[in-house]
């Protein structure tokens, strides 16, 4: 039943009042409550209490909400609706006398009722907030009047603990100053919220809003990122330590020897790792000591340091499973404190952090740090000495085979320099017998065949003065002496041609192969019975021409000279293989057996002799001559050949002449006669 408040100074309308409302309502006046400061839902005055009482019912409606605690006047007045806003501050209906039963009624009934509806909106919005995904508070300056469950969810408090006390209280004490005052912020500001019991601290970012109702209130919102705030920290922590690993890497590729090296590991570490001194140590097992390659901190910056490994063989073992090791308080150690401890203490170190130097499973040193405080590094800190520990075993193992590599190119560089001065030795006796292989040469070119020539003269002289002398047997012997003499003189120019081959060379420019071919064959002049043709178009290629011209020729003339059928075919093509030309030489004439294609490329082998075919001008030079000029290109000759059909002749010439081809190293001497 709602309750009625009745403040009038008339005790005739009181007692009227009571009478009429008092069968649906509890009616109560001042002496039987608290008045004012009591409970009631509805408030009467009249004009005389209204004069006294009005700033206090102001004040009461203002701490709550004019519209949950309405009040009405009974007044004799008739103009007290043109009155001054003074007057709707501290009521909401007037009703004049005399009064009338049914109008009061009304008037009570619809205050009461537009109470009851805002007090069912004000549930229905708490019941909102309660569900809102972030906090909601609504304070004034000295204390919370309301707050959600998610606000209560990131205190991690009671909601009855958390209402009535200030929200600033609620804060980090650093962030504090934040709401002090409490003030609008509409920007949104990122604080800490104090967490129970332990005292921890979440990350929230607050806005906060005047409220017109209650006066002096503020609504406050608080959305939580904490798990944001933590992941950005990791992030920033990751990308330091990126950063720093990044720099050790820079440091390491200036740096070759492991003591360079670890210097750079430990100037890039402090900034990360504050530490009181700090060193790097490689193990020799062998004599069971440390040596310090890296020494920083206190006044230790430089010392070459040598020290026992006695007294922390626990410590060894651990580190070699890899395992980071940590000394809280080097004073709880009991004395005398093993030699590489008492470095680090010395020097003001208290805790100790050791971070093992692993190569290939094997533990080959450490990394250790120290601070002047009790305090072990944090776990952050511990990785990136463990992180730096890694990488520093990895770049002291690639200086010492940087090292390695060193003293190998040295040793290399002193064979070659031997070898060189072998080669150049080598490169004068090989200049010495080609200029004596020229003299010979050259010997061979004028004393030799001079005397052949002399020989066949003079048997071509005892043919023509003794020609009715001589019998037929005669003149036959004196043939065959011309013959030989003639075969010999080929055989001598055979040998100066393939010794020439690679030693003697011609300015190389462009080749017209088309006109070059066609030209071989206008000069062997082959038989009627045999056609030569050129399948397609031949390249223009870099060359000696002299060179190509033997090559072609040989071929060709091989190809006209053995041909054994009525109707002899010679084909000369050539296809693009992208790196090199492909010639070939197709002829149908009688074949060579597989069995000889390695022996027709020797010098001086032919399948028949002279005797048997009547050429006195086979030499079996030919094909070696071609093989020779060809390989001296960088290719190479093959041939294909089906006894009975013919043969086909195949030779490569590469588009880029190769590297180690000799410079031009003189010109021909001549004719050679």
């Amino acid at each position: 039943m709602s309750r009625i408040l009745l403040l009038l100074d008339n005790k005739k309308n009181r007692q009227l009042l009571r009478e009429r409302l008092s069968s649906q309502y509890q009616v109560v006046t001042p002496e039987e409550g608290d008045g004012l400061d009591g409970e009631f839902d509805l408030g009467v005055l009249d004009g005389a209490a209204f004069t006294h009482l009005s700033e206090r019912v102001q004040q009461r409606r203002e701490r709550e909400h004019p519209i949950l605690l309405p009040f009405l006047l009974v007044t004799t007045r008739r103009d007290v609706r043109l009155a001054s806003n003074q007057l709707w501050r501290v009521v909401d209906e007037v009703i004049t006398t005399p009064i009338e039963a049914n109008e009061l009624q009304a008037r009570v009934a619809a205050l009461l009722r537009a109470r009851d509806a805002s007090q069912q909106l004000e549930r229905q919005y708490f019941a909102l907030a309660d569900r809102a995904p972030i906090g909601i508070v609504v304070t004034t300056a000295e204390q919370v009047i309301y707050a959600n469950q998610a606000f209560t969810a990131i205190c991690r408090c009671p909601a009855e603990e958390v209402v009535g006390r200030r929200l600033r209280d609620l804060l980090y004490p650093d962030d504090r100053p934040v709401l002090q005052p409490l003030r609008p912020i509409t920007g949104g500001v990122e604080i800490r919220l104090l967490r129970q019991p332990d005292g921890d601290a979440r990350w929230v970012v607050v806005h906060v809003t005047a409220l017109s109702f209650p006066k002096g209130a503020f609504l406050a919102t608080f959305q939580d990122i904490t798990d944001r705030r933590t992941a950005e920290e990791s992030l920033r922590q990751y990308a330091n330590r990126l950063s720093l690993l990044h720099e050790i890497d820079r440091a390491i590729l200036e740096a070759w020897s492991p003591e360079g090296v670890a210097g750079v590991v430990l100037r890039r570490l402090r900034r990360s790792v504050p530490y009181t001194i700090a060193a790097v140590t490689l193990f020799d097992w062998d004599e069971h000591v440390a040596h310090a390659i890296a020494l920083h901190g206190a006044d230790t910056a430089g010392r070459q340091v040598t020290l026992p490994l006695n007294g922390i063989e626990d410590l060894l073992e651990n580190m070699r499973l890899g395992r980071v090791q940590a000394i809280r308080d080097v004073l709880e150690l009991p004395s005398p404190l093993p030699p590489a401890v008492a470095l680090f203490s010395e020097a003001g170190g208290r805790s100790i952090v050791s971070a093992p130097l692993l190569s290939r499973g094997e533990l080959i040193g450490a990394i250790s740090v120290g601070t002047d405080t009790l305090d072990v590094l944090t776990a952050e800190q511990i990785e990136i000495v463990r992180e730096v520990a890694d990488q520093l075993s990895v770049a002291i193992q690639q200086s010492r085979l940087h090292e390695q590599i060193r003293r190998y190119a040295d040793e290399l560089e002193r064979r070659v320099a031997e070898r060189t001065a072998e080669l150049r030795l080598a490169n004068k006796r090989l200049a010495a017998l080609n200029r004596e292989l020229d003299d010979f040469a050259y010997i061979v070119s004028h004393d030799l065949k001079a005397p052949l020539r002399a020989i066949t003269q003079l048997s071509m002289w005892l043919a023509e003065d003794y020609a009715a002398v001589l019998d037929d047997d005669g003149k036959e012997k004196l043939r065959l002496l011309v013959g030989r003499t003639k075969h010999m003189h080929n055989l001598i120019e055979g040998i100066l041609q393939y010794s020439r081959i690679g030693r003697v060379k011609e300015r190389e420019k462009p080749v017209d192969l088309n006109a070059l071919v066609t030209e071989i064959v206008d000069m062997l002049g082959p038989p009627e019975h045999i056609r030569v043709v050129i399948s397609g178009e031949l390249p223009t290629v870099i060359g000696e021409r002299t060179r190509l011209s033997q090559v072609f020729q040989n071929l060709l003339s091989n190809a006209i000279k053995f041909m054994d059928k009525p109707e002899g075919l010679v084909e000369v093509g050539c296809k693009d293989e992208r790196a090199y030309w492909l010639f070939s030489v197709r002829d149908n004439g009688p074949g060579i057996a597989e069995k000889y294609y390695d022996k027709i490329f020797q010098i001086f082998q032919t399948l028949r002799p002279p005797e048997q075919t009547g050429d006195i001008d086979s030499t079996g030079i030919g094909l070696s001559l071609v093989k020779k000029i060809v390989e001296t290109w960088g290719g190479r000759v093959w041939l294909e050949s089906t006894v009975g059909e013919g043969t086909t002749f195949y030779f490569t010439l590469p588009k880029a002449r190769p590297s180690s081809q000799e410079e031009r190293g003189g010109e021909d001497r001549g004719s050679d006669e």
